[in-house]
């Protein structure tokens, strides 16, 4: 998607159905669907995130990666 494109080369994103998988969840406290989250790199293993809830604008969702990176 757009987020995407504009978030090219500084972090990965990753559209994720989980449908039949919720093994693929395991670990994470999600509350309801749709979720943007942001997992930061080498956090993996202790299952650290955070989740977004401002608004839908590539925009919005690209500054609040950038924020938490820092």
């Amino acid at each position: 998607g757009e987020a995407a494109t504009k978030l090219k080369g500084v972090v990965k994103v990753a559209k994720m159905e989980a449908g039949g998988k919720l093994s693929l969840l395991e670990g994470y406290d999600f509350k309801g669907y749709p979720i943007l989250v942001f997992i930061p790199a080498g956090k993996k293993m202790k299952r650290f995130y955070y989740t977004y809830d401002g608004s839908r604008t590539v925009s919005d969702m690209s500054s609040w990666v950038m924020e938490k990176m820092q």
